[in-house]
């Protein structure tokens, strides 16, 4: 990929796969789609989707304890 700038990324995308293509492959992203499947839907590698991904957005994770761990921790103290 040789231009990382989103709006070029976007419109080239929009211009394969049309305003729908597109729509579906954010919503694959937003789901936590593997970069395999989402490109073998798309006929690309999955470089090429990490390249997108990192092109139209940035991934977060989030850590959530167990219900019950805080509890168990307090009760030690």
């Amino acid at each position: 990929m040789t231009d990382t700038n989103p709006t070029t990324v976007i419109l080239n995308l929009v211009g394969k796969y049309g305003s729908d293509g597109v729509e579906l492959l954010l919503d694959a992203f937003r789901s936590g789609y593997t970069n395999a499947k989402i490109a073998r839907q798309y006929h690309v590698s999955e470089e090429r989707v990490r390249q997108w991904k990192l092109a139209l957005g940035t991934k977060v994770e989030t850590y959530v304890v167990h219900v019950g761990i805080n509890a168990l921790t307090r009760r030690g103290a």
